[in-house]
């Protein structure tokens, strides 16, 4: 996913210029909304991959392992 992220960061630069201007602009007018979205996001983004965890070891576990 890093690499993922890194090839588009890469690919086009000036998008995220932006993106962190629009953020630090945001951020100055209203500071501690900016901090509960940062917490929202980071929350929904770790419940996310969670289920993933989830999802993959439950597979690995029913398919995969031969317990018997």
């Amino acid at each position: 996913l890093g690499t993922v992220f890194i090839i588009i960061v890469n690919s086009e630069p000036n998008w995220l210029i932006v993106l962190f201007n629009r953020m630090s602009s945001f951020s100055e007018q209203h500071p501690f909304a900016f901090v509960h979205l940062i917490f929202i996001g980071l929350t929904v983004f770790y419940a996310v991959l969670s289920v993933v965890y989830f999802l993959v070891s439950r597979y690995i576990i029913k398919n995969r392992l031969n317990l018997e």
